[in-house]
C-alpha cells in the first residue's frame, strides 16, 4: 500500500508552528539579526538530533563544532553586555530547536518514491493555520467575528504583508523544501540553510537599520563557520556507512 502521510505531515506542521511561533514571540524582544543567527543554530542541532532520534553515528568534530558554535552564541548574544542576553533570544534558541526537529523528521516523511511533497506540505500548512489560528483565539479572547477582526486589525499594508508571509516564505518555501529534501539528507540540507543568517541579517540592515558590531560579527562569524564544519563531518561520516 501507499505510504501514509496524514499523521507525519500533522506531525510536521507542530514542528513548523512551534518554529514560527517561537520566532515570533522572541522577535517582540529581540532584533531581527540576532534573532536570524539564532535560529541558525538548528543547523547545529540537526546532526545531534540524528544522532538521538536515529541512533546515527555522530562524530567527535560535531561535538567540537558545537562548543565553538556556542562561543560564538554567546559572542553574539552578548555583545553589549550581559544585558544584552533577552528572552528574545531565548525564545529564538527555542525555535531553532524546534526548526531542527523539523529539518530531520522532514526527510523521514517525504523520502519514499511514492509521497507526495506538495500532498505533505498541503496538510502541513492546514495543521500551522489551525494551531494559529487556535493560539490566536486563545490570546485575544474575542467576543464575536467582528471583534476578533477588530482585533487583528485588517489595513491593506497588514494585508500584503501577511499575503507574503503566508504565500511565499510559509507555502512556496515549504513546498521546495519538501521538493528538495526528497532527494537531500537533513545534514547536507542543513547546510544549505546556512545561508538564511546572511540574507536575514542583510535585510535587517537594509529595511530596518539594523546591524551587527565586531563582536556581533564575530560571533556571527563563529556560528557559521562552527556549523558548516560539522555539517561536512557529518555528510562524511554518512557517505562511509553507505
Amino acid at each position: 500500500g501507499r505510504t501514509p502521510v496524514v499523521l507525519p505531515a500533522l506531525e510536521l506542521s507542530v514542528w513548523m508552528f512551534l518554529g514560527f511561533a517561537f520566532q515570533s514571540v522572541g522577535l517582540a524582544s529581540t532584533s531581527a539579526s540576532h534573532s536570524a543567527f539564532l535560529l541558525y543554530l538548528n543547523v547545529k542541532l540537526v546532526p545531534i538530533l540524528s544522532g538521538l532520534v536515529y541512533r546515527r553515528a555522530v562524530p567527535l568534530e560535531t561535538y567540537l563544532s558545537a562548543l565553538a558554535a556556542l562561543t560564538g552564541t554567546l559572542l553574539l548574544t552578548f555583545e553589549n553586555g550581559a544585558a544584552s542576553l533577552n528572552v528574545g533570544d531565548l525564545w529564538s534558541l527555542a525555535a531553532a530547536a524546534a526548526s531542527a526537529m523539523f529539518i530531520l523528521r522532514l526527510e523521514t516523511v517525504v523520502s519514499p518514491p511514492d509521497v507526495d511533497p506538495a500532498a505533505v506540505n498541503a496538510i502541513s500548512l492546514y495543521g500551522v493555520a489551525t494551531l494559529s489560528l487556535l493560539w490566536l483565539l486563545a490570546t485575544s479572547h474575542p467576543t464575536s467575528p467582528q471583534s476578533l477582526i477588530s482585533t487583528l486589525g485588517f489595513s491593506p499594508a497588514t494585508l500584503a504583508q501577511l499575503a507574503y508571509l503566508g504565500l511565499v516564505a510559509t507555502a512556496a518555501c515549504g513546498f521546495l523544501q519538501a521538493v528538495g529534501q526528497r532527494y537531500v539528507a537533513a545534514e547536507r540540507a542543513a547546510v544549505i540553510y546556512a545561508m538564511d543568517p546572511v540574507y536575514a541579517a542583510g535585510f535587517a540592515w537594509l529595511l530596518l537599520g539594523e546591524g551587527l558590531g565586531p563582536q556581533g560579527l564575530l560571533g556571527a562569524g563563529v556560528v557559521t563557520g562552527a556549523a558548516v564544519f560539522s555539517q561536512r563531518a557529518a555528510l562524511k561520516a554518512r557517505r562511509g556507512r553507505v
